[in-house]
């Protein structure tokens, strides 16, 4: 199974969550992030449920709008954490990542393609 799908706009990076007078929150520029690509893969996902038991492999193309500097893991955090209970039970089942960062590409987006891996087994 393989599910591709672009997230609109300039990358979002995962950031710490926030400590406030009743305990730890996530920024909302992150959780804003993460609901915009789980309501996006679910759309392209067309009602497959979480699976906890496969194995995945995942390729992420980040087109930011400038040259500014981004930890490209931090971007992928985000979308591996977005992607926890809809595409996989955690993302500690993701066996194969591949991060891509393109610096002032136009339209800014990030294009997400999550595939199931097969392995022959020995």
């Amino acid at each position: 199974m393989t599910v591709e799908f672009t997230v609109p706009g300039d990358p979002k990076a995962w950031q710490r969550a926030g400590r406030g007078r009743f305990g730890s929150y996530t920024p909302q520029a992150v959780a804003k992030a993460e609901e915009l690509t789980a309501l996006i893969y679910r759309s392209a996902a067309r009602g497959i449920p979480a699976d906890p038991i496969s194995r995945f492999e995942v390729r992420l193309d980040f087109h930011t709008a400038t040259h500014r500097r981004t930890d490209a893991d931090n971007m992928a955090k985000l979308i591996l954490d977005a992607l926890n209970g809809y595409a996989w039970a955690d993302d500690s089942q993701v066996d194969h990542l591949d991060v891509w960062v393109h610096r002032a590409s136009k339209p800014a987006r990030t294009v997400v393609r999550v595939s199931t891996l097969t392995r022959k087994v020995m």
